[in-house]
């Protein structure tokens, strides 16, 4: 199977390489709406400021598939806020570490991510359009191997920074530079690269990158479709297929609110994607907070929980809400 960066959620949070499952869904665009926006006890429809923390834990499944055990141990937090009655910025932070173990020798490796992007708000002409992404990355993502002698041979060292700005046409400008190191993990010579794409597209929605884990959160219930997004690892862009049940289920879920200890039974929707095309393995995929009845969203449709799959079956890492910060009560 060939390795490669997979830039959607995972690349955002777990910096992993993914294959995923092929999805026969049509092309149609998403009436994205602001959910986290609507009728909740919390905001208003001028302003939000949204923080949201994610505890983020590793369940493997390679058994003997490589000839080393790997660990990870992070948090994952975002911050959605308004910058005005039309735009919105979302912010992602994630620090993790990766713990390499092979014949009894044992190492730490600190991984963090670092994601910013401006869009509009969802609805109307621009509809969840983008503005300007940024991402910054170091990721010791783990080798597909049986024959590592060293832990140096268990991982491939990713490093990326990653800029992105759309015009008021929808057509994009990306530069990406990406550090390239030796042995010692000493930087030599950055690889730089620059791409210009279109992002229109009359089929189906267009967004950036690091938009999706709003996305998930802005398509409605029954959503079936495909978007299309640039690959700034592979330098053009993609189709994915997304989806969102119709039917909502209910789970408890306990979290800090605003600082205090909660223990809610909150109805939930599934939310997945996955690459459009033939491949193998398996969706990314989302609990969803659902809209309780038409007046109310006292949940905001945040992302309770999501599940990144590891490339050639080698785990799951999982992201379980621990924390949710509103200010604009």
């Amino acid at each position: 199977m060939k390795k490669k960066l997979f830039a959607v959620l995972a690349a955002t949070l777990a910096c992993t390489t993914l294959s995923l499952s092929a999805c026969t869904s049509g092309d149609s665009k998403i009436i994205f709406k602001n959910y986290w926006n609507y009728d909740t006890e919390y905001t208003s429809n001028e302003s939000i400021d949204e923080t949201l923390v994610y505890d983020v834990s590793f369940t493997p499944t390679y058994g003997n598939t490589i000839n080393y055990k790997i660990d990870y141990d992070g948090t994952y937090t975002t911050h959605l806020k308004s910058q005005s009655n039309e735009i919105y910025e979302f912010t992602s932070t994630l620090d993790i570490t990766l713990i390499f173990t092979l014949n009894g020798v044992t190492e730490e490796k600190r991984d963090s991510v670092t994601t910013n992007v401006v869009f509009y708000k969802a609805g109307g002409t621009d509809n969840l359009r983008p503005i300007s992404s940024y991402k910054k990355m170091t990721s010791h993502t783990p080798n597909y191997t049986k024959s590592a002698a060293a832990i140096k041979d268990c991982y491939t060292l990713f490093d990326y920074e990653i800029t992105t700005t759309y015009d008021d046409n929808g057509n994009g400008n990306c530069v990406s530079v990406r550090n390239i190191f030796d042995d010692s993990e000493q930087v030599t010579i950055p690889e730089k690269k620059e791409y210009s794409f279109s992002a229109t597209s009359g089929k189906r929605s267009v967004l950036d990158n690091e938009q999706f884990p709003i996305a998930f959160r802005a398509m409605p219930a029954g959503t079936n479709t495909k978007v299309q997004m640039f690959d700034p690892f592979l330098g053009y862009s993609h189709k994915y297929a997304v989806s969102v049940t119709s039917e909502a289920k209910e789970k408890e879920y306990s979290y800090k609110l605003n600082g205090n200890d909660v223990k809610r039974t909150i109805p939930y929707t599934i939310a997945s994607i996955s690459v459009d095309g033939t491949s193998s393995g398996r969706p990314q995929w989302a609990e969803i907070a659902a809209l309780q009845d038409s007046k109310s969203n006292t949940n905001r449709n945040i992302m309770l929980y999501y599940c990144a799959p590891l490339a050639n079956y080698m785990g799951e890492l999982e992201y379980k809400l621990i924390s949710a910060d509103y200010k604009n009560k």
